[in-house]
Parts: C-alpha cells; sequence; structure tokens
C-alpha cells in the first residue's frame, strides 16, 4: 500500500467514503443489532463538516469526519477500510482532527461511540480520551487538549 496522504474530502468522494465506513463498520453491524447507521446522511454531513481522507492513492483508505458544533469540538465518525487497518491510519486521522481543533482554538474535543465497540473505546483511552458517560448503548468521551 502507498502510503497515504492526508487531504480534505473533494467534491464527489461521497461514495467513496460511504464505501470505506461501510466496510470498517461491517463486523461491527453484524455483531451489533442496535448499532445506528453511520452512513445515514452522509452526503449532508460531508457537504458541511471537515471532512478530512487517508489518500493511498489507488482510493480513500480512512476517513474523518470532525468540526464544531455547540459544545465544542467533535469527532462526528472515522472510520479505516479493514483492508489498511494497522497501518496507524486511524491514529493519523485522528492526530489530524486534534490539530484542527487547536488550530480552530478549541481546548477539548468530543466523541460519541457505541458501548459494544470495546476495541474503538481502547483505541480512544490509549490516545488520551476518557469516558465520561453512558446512556443507552452511546458512550460520551473527551479529550482535553
Amino acid at each position: 500500500m502507498t502510503t497515504p496522504i492526508l487531504r480534505a474530502a473533494r467534491p464527489g468522494e461521497v461514495a467513496a467514503i460511504d464505501r470505506v465506513i461501510r466496510r470498517a463498520y461491517a463486523a461491527d453491524r453484524a455483531r451489533l443489532e442496535d448499532l445506528p447507521d453511520v452512513t445515514e446522511g452522509l452526503a449532508e454531513e460531508v457537504a458541511r463538516r471537515t471532512v478530512i481522507v487517508a489518500d493511498a492513492g489507488a482510493g480513500i483508505a480512512g476517513v474523518a469526519i470532525c468540526g464544531s458544533a455547540a459544545e465544542g469540538f467533535r469527532i462526528f465518525n472515522v472510520a479505516v477500510d479493514p483492508g489498511s487497518a494497522g497501518a496507524g491510519l486511524g491514529r493519523s486521522l485522528m492526530a489530524e482532527a486534534e490539530r484542527l481543533a487547536r488550530e480552530n482554538g478549541h481546548r477539548v474535543m468530543q466523541l460519541t461511540t457505541h458501548v459494544g465497540m470495546d476495541r474503538t473505546r481502547a483505541f480512544y483511552a490509549r490516545m488520551g480520551w476518557e469516558e465520561t458517560g453512558i446512556t443507552g448503548n452511546a458512550v460520551a468521551m473527551r479529550k482535553r487538549l
């Protein structure tokens, strides 16, 4: 695999972003019946949020959707294609989102994940995120910058 370049998503890449997200969540969707559809409204999200893609030359290998929200800077979705897992793309995408948050004056980042996504929760914890509450199947997390 070519070393991916992180860049802003381009118009017309919604289908490729959708494909990455669907592939990234496929295993969790198969075992978690209450996992929400994170691709619903994706075209609108891409149009109004900051979308960072990991471009591997032959296509998009990862994506982070983030931006300012009422409660501060938020990660709305991070997904890495399973074929590119283990290459550090998730960590790189999160670091770029953190850089953008700092650049825009934010001191805290927030995200929500699913209570049953243990590997994802552990990944965030290793990156300095703390769980701040659980409501139903949603785990709220925060990282102070």
